[in-house]
């Protein structure tokens, strides 16, 4: 009897889990992670989720201005990237913020190596600043 209701428990627990993976959305999958990183209390996660759907939601709607209208587009994802590091910088405690500053260091040193390996490519530069642009925003 014991054996079947352990086997019962196991079973319920890994449906529950493979029947959670498939509906997480990109930006509650960005949130578990940044829950971890910061290690963000119940209130902080809410806000959190509610900041990256945003996030998504405005990366969303200016994805077709990226083949028509590349200067603007630029332009709006660094005012998402803008808007996205408030945000969080808002709701984080002091702990926290230090955290943020110190990935917000790293950041800008990956960012400034990959600008140098894009510019040895030859490519132009709205599409090193698209691809900068892009690169933060994954790291946010």
């Amino acid at each position: 009897m014991k054996k079947l209701s352990l086997f019962l428990a196991s079973l319920f627990i890994s449906i529950f889990a493979l029947a959670q993976s498939p509906n997480n959305t990109p930006a509650q999958e960005a949130t578990n992670e940044l829950v971890q990183v910061y290690q963000l209390d119940a209130k902080q996660t809410g806000e959190m989720l509610t900041i990256q759907e945003r996030k998504y939601r405005n990366l969303e709607e200016i994805k077709d201005l990226k083949s028509t209208e590349p200067q603007t587009y630029i332009l709006k994802m660094r005012n998402i990237q803008y808007a996205i590091e408030k945000s969080i910088m808002n709701m984080l405690n002091g702990e926290q913020k230090a955290i943020l500053q110190q990935k917000q260091m790293e950041r800008r040193k990956k960012k400034a190596e990959l600008y140098q390996q894009l510019k040895e490519q030859g490519l132009s530069e709205a599409v090193i600043n698209s691809k900068i642009i892009e690169y933060e925003l994954s790291e946010i």
